[in-house]
């Protein structure tokens, strides 16, 4: 992630947002909470995850296109479409799941 102008702070705020709804829901499997309610904790930390996937992969397009754009050459364009193409499969990989 040292290649992109993304700000690491932001996505660490996230994450460790994340870390405590995933820690709240283990509490919450311990204490035999309602199923209901862990499935609605789970859906937001799931929501939460797949944010943070898209904030990441808009950073690495957003270079790979100005990084080709810079290089004005058609590898630099092709590689860049790989690339996109890549980050793609993988956001949607995530929403089969």
């Amino acid at each position: 992630m040292k290649d992109y102008d993304i700000d690491k702070n932001k996505l660490l705020v996230r994450l460790h947002r994340v870390q405590g709804q995933l820690s709240a829901i283990n509490t919450m499997i311990e204490k035999d909470a309602e199923c209901k309610d862990v499935l609605m904790q789970l859906s937001a930390a799931t929501a939460a995850l797949h944010s943070l996937a898209v904030l990441t992969a808009r950073e690495h397009v957003n270079s790979d296109i100005q990084r080709a754009v810079e290089t004005g050459t058609a590898e630099g364009a092709k590689q860049a479409m790989e690339d996109v193409t890549e980050i793609i499969d993988r956001l949607l990989r995530y929403e089969k799941a």
